[in-house]
């Protein structure tokens, strides 16, 4: 019984580890094709910073939320 289980699993793990060596070939072509040029990957922009609000603002938004929120909850209670 042991056997009949032990074959296919071996099978299958020998598949796994064909195929991750054909990944691992195929991830090593594309970065020397990358870097072709001898140059190194092109880094991301860094992330951009939002300006701080001010106070009023953040008032304004909260009144703004407020008013949009319990403009929900009323239309939720109308289905209802």
């Amino acid at each position: 019984m042991l056997e009949q289980i032990r074959k296919p699993l071996m099978k299958a793990l020998a598949q796994a580890r064909k195929e991750r060596d054909g990944l691992e070939e195929g991830i090593k072509a594309i970065e020397t094709a990358l870097n072709l040029n001898g140059s190194t990957p092109i880094a991301s922009a860094p992330a951009q910073t939002r300006k701080p609000m001010s106070e009023a603002a953040r008032k304004a938004l909260s009144a703004r939320m407020k008013k949009y929120w319990a403009a929900r909850r009323a239309k939720r209670k109308r289905a209802a």
